[in-house]
């Protein structure tokens, strides 16, 4: 980490660099934003996680070096260090950050110390001050120890792999919200051919390479978090059943009115009674009207079941549920035995 300098209210910025690996000296637009954004979002995310209360960072963008395609952001904490300097603070986030950066704040106190003397003796174009242990420099120093904290962590945790995270005790599904924007910044990377590889060293080098790009993503919820479900009538054209109600192995295959595949489970107990009667005709395609509670994660629709089966091709099957009718339907349910039929539970 380098101590680059201070804004207009005094506080230190401390840079956090992004270099691209690009064999011309240009990235696109969107991806220079969507990269920057994403990286203040993780930023602010693990101050939060360190320190457990809300901390409020500014991000500047620098200007980059000449010669190289890097982006240089530079990251000042604005408010919220008052419960956290003088108060032992740093006791409440040191495990997170020995854990992830292998060091502890005082390990950098010396270096980043230094480059502080050298600021304030630019600055003020005199020989350097001596930093006391009280007074306004020493609790300068402190507030570059503790925005180094966030700026080490945040390089650290998007230089490292997802497996290499969960080695270091860093869950995904504690941390949710923190590998969610990780992983957004890194697509913004991907979906950009032009890059081959990325760092967030000072180094001009790009250790991680485009191939390796999915072991840094990971799609994941918080441990507290409820999953989220939608409720909609479709048309499924049915391409492949599974006329074995409680067969968990395999379930039915179909496409959807825009052509996507949809796999889905059916647990109307009216539709399964007329098929294990014989009362229902099949043909090579099937055209199913239903209602449907589809899972979704992270803004993708997954695991679908279908609560009523409205129509089966020509032969009516089950009453339309009202909006209301159909929530209750859904909750009763889940709070009595939940979806069994197929597959795993609602």
């Amino acid at each position: 980490m380098r101590l680059v300098g201070f804004d207009p209210a005094g506080r230190p910025v401390l840079s956090l660099p992004i270099y691209y690996d690009v064999q011309e000296s240009r990235v696109r637009l969107d991806t220079f934003i969507g990269v920057a954004k994403q990286y203040e979002i993780l930023i602010h995310i693990l101050a939060e996680e360190i320190f457990g209360q809300q901390i409020v960072i500014q991000v500047y963008v620098l200007p980059p070096e000449e010669g190289s395609l890097r982006q240089v952001l530079g990251v000042v904490v604005v408010a919220g260090m008052g419960g956290i300097l003088g108060t032992g603070g740093w006791e409440i986030g040191r495990g997170f950050i020995n854990g992830l950066t292998g060091q502890s704040p005082e390990e950098w106190s010396q270096q980043l110390g230094e480059e502080l003397r050298e600021m304030l003796s630019s600055e003020a174009d005199e020989s350097a001050p001596t930093l006391q242990q009280e007074g306004p420099d020493f609790e300068l120093q402190q507030v570059v120890e503790l925005t180094s904290a966030v700026v080490e962590v945040g390089q650290h945790f998007a230089s490292n792999t997802t497996r290499d995270l969960v080695s270091a005790g860093i869950n995904p599904e504690q941390y949710a919200d923190a590998f969610n924007a990780k992983t957004k910044l890194f697509q913004h990377v991907e979906v950009d051919i032009q890059i081959n590889g990325i760092g967030f060293g000072h180094e001009r080098e790009a250790p991680i390479r485009r191939e390796d790009f999915g072991k840094y993503q990971i799609h994941t919820k918080r441990e507290d978090e409820p999953d989220e479900w939608i409720l909609e009538t479709v048309t499924y054209r049915v391409s492949s059943p599974n006329w074995d109600r409680y067969d968990s192995r395999r379930k039915w295959k179909g496409r959807d009115r825009e052509g996507g595949v949809v796999y889905f489970v059916i647990i109307d107990d009216a539709f399964w009674e007329l098929a294990n009667s014989g009362g229902l005709d099949s043909n090579v395609i099937d055209e199913l009207v239903a209602q449907v509670a589809i899972k979704v994660t992270d803004g993708r629709k997954g695991e679908r079941y279908v609560l009523k089966v409205i129509r089966f091709n020509d032969k009516p099957i089950s009453k339309e549920l009202s909006p209301t009718e159909l929530g209750e339907f859904v909750e009763n349910r889940r709070s009595q035995s939940g979806f069994h039929d197929q597959g795993s539970l609602l």
